[in-house]
């Protein structure tokens, strides 16, 4: 059966996302793949290039060498200069070129889900996608999960209270950097406003389907026909 490479999950932070991906974690395999196409599968999300990024600032600031590229607030860990993005995507171009791509029995049985959120101008999605190799680039299909910037904004600061009731260590994206870098993005534009197509990036033809993910739902039966009737599109 045929089922996704690398399957990237785009959208605004706490537009659902994660809610996808733990979807997914959570659903019988042999369903997984039949209805959505996704494989057992691991996870590359360029958080954790934020975070370990941090932890090594954190140990070059207290050797008295000033912060770059991140900044640690009330709210968890921000991006400082937006050199990041392109650290970012290199840093995933590295991780894959190693670990994913000379293995070419992994994608017989495995999907790699790919995360991150991008806005504008030099941090844009096209941006973000045309300094990614072409050999991960031609193994991609992109899944847009959809929200209002408005509504981006409410979920992130509803789930950040809901995980303080069980964790001092909960975080969120701090609203200066929402509103910085995802107030807008280029998807709209990159997608030429289609539901559902192609879009070429460095001489790769990757489809696309952008879901709607509005109004919120929590109801499983809800969030499976958003997401198999998304994913039958895209893997058409």
């Amino acid at each position: 059966m045929k089922h996704f490479k690398h399957l990237f999950v785009f959208g605004r932070p706490a537009g659902g996302k994660s809610e996808f991906i733990d979807f997914m974690k959570q659903c019988e395999p042999s369903k997984r793949l039949r209805d959505f196409f996704i494989a057992p599968f691991d996870e590359l999300d360029d958080y954790l290039f934020l975070t370990e990024l941090a932890d090594h600032e954190d140990i070059m600031q207290k050797l008295g060498v000033p912060r770059r590229l991140t900044e640690r607030t009330s709210d968890g860990v921000a991006v400082k200069d937006d050199m990041f993005w392109g650290y970012a995507m290199e840093r995933m171009n590295q991780v894959i070129r190693k670990k994913y791509l000379p293995n070419p029995k992994y994608y017989d049985e495995r999907t790699l889900l790919i995360e991150f959120s991008r806005g504008i101008d030099h941090f844009s999605y096209k941006s973000a996608l045309s300094l990614l190799d072409r050999d991960t680039l031609a193994k991609g299909a992109i899944i847009y999960v959809k929200v209002s910037f408005n509504e981006s904004l409410r979920r992130n600061e509803s789930r950040y209270q809901e995980k303080l009731k069980h964790s001092v260590l909960a975080h969120k994206c701090p609203e200066h950097i929402m509103n910085k870098y995802y107030r807008e993005d280029d998807w709209a534009e990159l997608t030429g406003g289609r539901q559902s197509g192609t879009i070429a990036i460095n001489g790769v033809n990757i489809p696309f389907v952008t879901m709607e993910n509005e109004p919120e739902s929590k109801d499983p039966q809800v969030l499976e026909e958003r997401y198999k009737n998304a994913l039958q599109i895209l893997n058409s």
